[in-house]
């Protein structure tokens, strides 16, 4: 089965155990653009919590098709995360190194070079309490654990996220056990499980921490990490 098929098999049941119907109302989520993914030796994937705002769109699709628009519209979230993009698909830069966003669309298209899932799949409102988050990983978890495997990361970034993942023996079998403790480099924690890097950090929208520092650090750790990534290319049907 392609990814395709695949993927919207299991956003079939993940949409049949939403407590929201119709299914319209789910935001779909994955790989931004297959070819480029398929091609990339750093694979990053983002874990969000939930989709603020419309129902029943992909995020998918809006960053391949209008990732500008993202940046525009979200600039603490997705200009944080293009930063990033443009930066592990160009030798890794430093911060500095990056083209400022209004001075090249270079940086805003390289949201095109992500995978982005949410734990949550329909819409929720401006802040995701941690109770409700906790709740949407419980009913969401063995799916969410499918997603992951089928897009092959070898980088997951998650947005204040990974705590639920890192605890999950059933995540851990599926991936792969730590291979090291949890470690620390400025504002981010970080851990090698099953030759993917795992990246624990704010949430890029919030107030605690400034751009430079969130995009320097995440990049500095993928830097001093990068001997130990995988950078085989995806197999099977991806």
């Amino acid at each position: 089965m392609a990814y395709h098929e695949e993927w919207a098999a299991i956003e079939a049941r993940l949409k049949s155990i939403q407590p929201v119907q119709p299914a319209v109302d789910y935001i779909r989520d994955g790989v931004v653009n297959l070819e480029l993914w398929r091609r990339q030796q750093i694979r990053p994937l983002f874990i969000g919590k939930e989709a603020y705002g419309k129902n029943g769109w992909s995020i998918a699709n809006e960053l391949a098709n209008r990732p500008s628009d993202f940046c525009r519209k979200s600039p603490r979230s997705w200009r944080k995360t293009s930063y990033i993009s443009y930066a592990l698909q160009n030798r890794i830069v430093n911060y500095s190194e990056i083209y400022p966003i209004r001075n090249s669309q270079k940086v805003a298209e390289a949201l095109r070079t992500i995978a982005f899932i949410n734990v949550g799949k329909i819409a929720g409102g401006k802040v995701t309490p941690g109770p409700r988050l906790a709740e949407l990983y419980r009913q969401n978890r063995t799916l969410l654990h499918e997603q992951i495997a089928l897009c092959q990361p070898n980088i997951i970034i998650g947005w204040n996220t990974l705590s639920y993942f890192e605890k999950d023996s059933d995540f851990l079998k599926k991936i792969g056990l730590p291979s090291g403790p949890r470690q620390s480099l400025g504002s981010v924690d970080y851990w090698f499980a099953g030759s993917k890097l795992f990246i624990d950090t704010y949430h890029p929208a919030s107030f605690k921490i400034k751009q430079q520092q969130y995009v320097g650090d995440i990049l500095q750790v993928v830097k001093i990490n990068q001997n130990a990534l995988n950078l085989d290319l995806p197999t099977g049907n991806l």
